[in-house]
């Protein structure tokens, strides 16, 4: 038998690396090993891509320098408010990144070799010195940037200002690639239908007349005219093909985009995913992070939880579980509560190592909690929130503390009514939002527990390094300082600083309001064994089964876009701004339950696809039940959704990257012809089961069967591949890009890489036919 050496090399099976796209390997894929936040950018992303995208971030924050500059000439008595939007997760996350390459010392030596024309956007090299960008930038942007979460929880405040000035602030929504435009036609119709309610609110609040007749509709037109005409789409790369953007926001001069093909905006977003995941930004947009740089205390890996076996009615089961998806580790201390053999929720608190090139120690570690919940009685949600409150306010009262910083804890808890706001003992729909209420209890919920499970030289270590910088883009309130005259953001850092060291007492109380009953999920058919090491190594069969399920997610939301966009019929507007069905976390994991699976590790499997959460395949997010039904129920609720991302459909592309050549010219063959192409897949299923069993170990380990069994069951996973794909409406020679997986991205070659297996594989199929 030829050995592996001579089969990649010889005449008789040549490897050329072909000419196009699917092997122009970015120089930046090379190791996981970085310098710096600059670096891993420029390697990753590559020179061009890396520069436009930083200069990208530079314009936004250009834009604010204009406002400023604009005011100050005019001698403005009052500055007419704007704001940055960044969509969570992936956009907010690549600023954030942008911004700590800023002051690294790549993109600084960067800026001396004249990598970027930044006179073509306008600034100086004077502008962009570290002490300027500390000291002058990055404090004028974070009065401006915000996340979309906070843009839709201001709504009553933007409202507001409406009712006053007839005005609303400028708004710029940045995105990093827009590829439908569900998720921006969900931001932008959420806020004109909140815009409205609030006002309609004010306009009842201020004729004392609860009998007053609704908004009108020449208010309601001329809310959505001013906020359209306030509002901008700054999009970094844009689907080149039919959006399903609402037309009024599709206009020239409200849309700005970089239009990519099917290949180019794929690229970027798997260089994209690649630059999140070997980064320390918490890509949760509303939730609680720590980071510790360098050999500062705590060592986050260290840190031991002291879980009781109890909290009240609820028992907890807890184990820490280290997972090494796409070949990245992270350590997962799993708490679950349960009630009888009903899981209740789940409580995490992952711990990510970044490494540098120098020495190969932690330089930079990243800590997250996260409350996930069944369905929960949104009255119950917003009780324990009234209830964590008034322990704070307490607390606050009994220290005597009446600081700032107590102030803007106060506005905090109140909703941005203000400091004496008095909010009501049960839950108001009109005029209160479930999700915001959602998250801003999950993240008080991760303070409590926190300070319940750590020991108290931890708890005070751990209080210096919370990312409130991260916490003021989600959680800052738009309000008019009386001081100033003008309006503002108001600064909530120091708000999160002060709840870090208020006393909020047991945890017990708030978790058995909250959880007791909700609806959970069964426990039966599922373990609580500890799961081996070969589960947990990347590329498991485990792991695989996660992201099996994460994938149908992905193609399932993809398959709505599909229809939407190429049905002749007219969908409405709400339908054109959802995802298609969507999952709870329960929902998610009665999925594998579902699965050929004799015993199901539930540590494992919550592992799993809370890794997949920090790689950014999914999100999971406070939800409100209420969003997708046709009619609401009596009770509203909130449950922790699942949601998969874009980068989940690189899944499947990535795990058969090495059939992507021979099945793209399969479907050349035979496309449109789904049977024709099914049939020859599964021939050349059959024919080169030996080779894969001598020269791709890999894959044949995986398929876990032999001889003739295994190329039927490897010809059942590549049809199933193409079906999934078909049915949301790609094709396979729109994943002819490097597709290399995460894990490869490390200091050690593979013995054989992808290109060569690929062209391995191509004169397999070809040597079928005799040519």
């Amino acid at each position: 038998m030829r050995d592996e050496k001579r089969l990649m090399n010889s005449s008789e099976y040549p490897a050329p690396l072909r000419e196009d796209v699917l092997t122009q390997e970015s120089e930046a894929i090379g190791t996981s090993c970085y310098a710096d936040a600059g670096d891993s950018l420029s390697r990753i992303l590559g020179r061009d891509e890396y520069v436009a995208f930083v200069l990208y971030i530079l314009t936004l924050v250009k834009y604010c320098l204009d406002q400023e500059k604009r005011a100050t000439l005019l001698n403005l008595k009052e500055r007419s408010p704007y704001f940055v939007v960044f969509i969570t997760r992936r956009c907010h996350v690549l600023k954030e990144i942008v911004f700590e390459a800023l002051l690294s010392a790549t993109l600084q030596e960067q800026l001396n070799a004249g990598w970027f024309d930044i006179s073509s956007i306008g600034l100086t090299r004077n502008e962009l010195t570290v002490e300027n960008i500390k000291n002058q930038l990055f404090p004028l942007c974070r009065k401006h940037f915000i996340t979309d979460f906070n843009f839709l929880s201001m709504d009553r405040a933007f409202a507001q200002y409406f009712y006053k000035t007839h005005e609303l602030p400028d708004f710029i929504i940045a995105d990093e690639i827009l590829l439908h435009g569900r998720a921006m036609n969900k931001l932008l119709l959420s806020m004109e239908e909140q815009l409205m309610s609030a006002y309609s609110s004010l306009t009842k609040a201020a004729s004392r007349d609860d009998d007053v007749d609704d908004i009108t509709e020449e208010n309601r037109f001329a809310i959505r005219t001013c906020f359209r005409e306030h509002v901008r789409l700054d999009i970094y790369a844009q689907k080149q093909n039919r959006l399903l953007l609402f037309s009024r926001y599709a206009r020239e001069g409200t849309l700005l985009g970089n239009k990519r093909n099917e290949l180019q905006w794929r690229k970027l977003s798997l260089h994209f995913a690649q630059v999140v995941s070997v980064a320390t930004v918490n890509n949760v947009g509303f939730s609680l992070s720590f980071v510790v740089k360098g050999s500062k205390k705590p060592d986050i890996n260290k840190i031991h939880l002291e879980i009781p076996e109890n909290e009240g009615l609820l028992k907890t089961q807890y184990q820490i579980i280290q997972t090494n998806m796409q070949g990245i580790p992270l350590t997962n201390h799993i708490v679950l509560f349960t009630l009888g053999n009903e899981l209740k929720a789940i409580w995490s608190f992952r711990v990510k190592e970044i490494l540098t090139n120098d020495n190969y120690k932690a330089s930079c570690q990243m800590a997250v909690p996260y409350l996930m919940t069944g369905t929960v009685q949104t009255a119950y949600v917003w009780k324990v929130f009234l209830q964590i409150r008034g322990k704070a306010f307490e607390d606050l009262k009994r220290r005597a503390i009446y600081s700032e910083d107590c102030k803007s804890l106060k506005i905090l808890l109140n909703l941005g009514l203000g400091v004496d706001a008095k909010l009501p003992e049960n839950w108001d729909a009109e005029r209160f939002h479930a999700e915001q209420i959602g998250r801003l209890t999950n993240v008080l919920l991760n303070y409590i527990l926190l300070k319940k499970y750590l020991d108290s030289e931890t708890i005070a270590q751990l209080g210096n390094h919370i990312e409130y910088e991260l916490l003021q883009s989600t959680y800052s309130s738009f309000e008019f300082d009386d001081e100033s005259k003008e309006y503002r953001l108001r600064d909530v850092k120091g708000a999160f600083r002060l709840l870090w060291s208020l006393d909020f007492g047991n945890p017990a109380e708030y978790l058995n309001n909250l959880l007791l009953d909700s609806m959970g999920l069964d426990m039966r058919g599922f373990s609580l064994r500890c799961p081996t090491e070969e589960e947990l190594n990347a590329d498991s069969s485990l792991e695989n089964d996660v992201l099996d399920v994460l994938y149908r997610l992905g193609v399932e939301a993809e398959g709505h876009a599909y229809e939407r966009i190429s049905s002749g019929y007219s969908f409405s507007e709400h339908s054109l701004a959802n995802w298609g069905t969507t999952h709870s976390i329960m929902g998610v994991l009665d999925c594998y339950r579902k699965r050929e699976i004799e015993e199901i590790p539930i540590f494992s499997y919550l592992a799993e696809l809370i890794h997949a959460m920090d790689l950014g395949i999914i999100g999971m997010t406070p939800k409100d039940i209420y969003e997708e039904e046709t009619e609401k129920k009596s009770t509203p609720n909130i449950y922790t959704m699942v949601k998969a991302g874009e980068q989940a459909l690189f899944i499947k592309p990535i795990r058969y990257r090495n059939f992507i050549p021979v099945l793209s010219e399969i479907e050349k063959k035979h496309y449109p012809d789904r049977i024709a192409i099914m049939q020859e897949t599964h021939y050349f299923s059959l024919y080169c089961i030996d080779f894969v069993a001598a020269y791709d170990q890999e894959t044949y380990k995986k398929l876990g069967r032999t001889g003739r069994i295994a190329a039927e069951y490897l010809s059942r996973q590549l049809t199933d591949f193409l079906r999934e794909l078909y049915d949301s409406g790609q094709t396979v020679s729109s994943w002819m890009i490097p597709l290399s997986p995460l894990k490869n991205n490390e200091c050690i070659a593979p013995k054989v890489s992808d290109s060569q297996l690929q062209a391995a594989y191509l004169y397999q199929f070809h040597r079928m036919y005799g040519y």
